[in-house]
């Protein structure tokens, strides 16, 4: 199966943010992972979207298994989907840059 068609069958569902192959939500999302060093000691993650693609930072240091939780999070609220009782929590908070 081509990822053309997988990233075309991706609807922006709970279960697709979810359950597809990161790649295919990244791609969905037009979103990319970027890893950084200079942040508070609590960050698990960020977006920074001022442009295309829509950066999602996490702590080079971060495990896997919560790295991968908190880019589906993010991006998930980001697209307006309820993550309250996801596995990682994830509060999406709105800044602007100085």
């Amino acid at each position: 199966m081509s990822s053309r068609r997988t990233i075309a069958r991706f609807t922006f569902s709970r279960w697709d943010f979810l359950s597809a192959p990161l790649p295919v939500v990244l791609a969905a999302c037009n979103a990319m992972v970027t890893e950084t060093s200079d942040h508070d000691h609590d960050f698990t993650g960020g977006l920074l979207a001022g442009g295309l693609p829509i950066e999602v930072q996490v702590p080079a240091e971060q495990n896997p298994i919560e790295r991968d939780g908190t880019i589906r999070a993010l991006l998930a609220q980001w697209n307006g989907v309820d993550t309250t009782d996801w596995p990682v929590p994830t509060v999406l908070v709105q800044e602007r840059a100085a």
